[in-house]
């Protein structure tokens, strides 16, 4: 199975898929590349299983996300993209992605906020601080929570975001003042 011509749009990925003697276009509403990747896998059951074209296409046409996976939010001049459903390495570098794409078309800063990632057993560590890295390259600003999100701050630093762009939050209640404080401060410019 073959994606070609990948376009990614404002609300969603189109391509072309070819395989098993078949060449038709997708148009997936999710955003990232690693969308295609997903699909490619879905695509590829389906045509093994007879599922005609035509009815893929609508499928995965018609596709959502369930729970707090790459949700995105537009409110008061703001853009939220919660993904953080059991969040692992892949998800989140994915997320840090779709963000990194925002960033490009907007002029707002983008704020990353990231907490810990769990069930990596003696990866954990590593794997904290090589997502700090990426968002170091992704994000205008980190904000993290919890024991092994620290890991990240160290990341993002070594990966050269500047310190004063980066924070860690001992609570919820703590990061979520500081997000309300830097929307305050974006509306009301001194």
């Amino acid at each position: 199975m073959l994606a070609t011509d990948i376009q990614e749009l404002d609300d969603g990925m189109r391509f072309v898929v070819s395989g098993f003697g078949h060449r038709f276009e997708l148009f997936v509403p999710v955003l990232g590349r690693h969308t295609v990747y997903n699909t490619l896998a879905a695509v590829t059951s389906a045509l093994l299983l007879k599922v005609p074209p035509e009815t893929i296409q609508a499928q995965i046409s018609s596709f959502h996300n369930t729970g707090m996976r790459q949700k995105i939010y537009e409110r008061a001049g703001f853009t939220i993209i919660e993904d953080c459903y059991n969040a692992g390495p892949e998800s989140t570098e994915a997320a840090l992605e779709i963000l990194a794409g925002f960033r490009s078309r907007t002029n707002g800063r983008c704020i990353a906020v990231l907490g810990d990632m769990l069930e990596l057993g003696n990866r954990s560590a590593a794997e904290h601080y090589r997502i700090g890295r990426i968002a170091a390259t992704k994000a205008d600003m980190l904000y993290t929570y919890g024991v092994n999100a620290e890991r990240m701050v160290s990341g993002a630093i070594t990966g050269g975001m500047k310190q004063k762009l980066i924070e860690h939050f001992d609570t919820h209640e703590d990061l979520a003042h500081m997000l309300k404080m830097r929307a305050k401060a974006r509306r009301n410019p001194v």
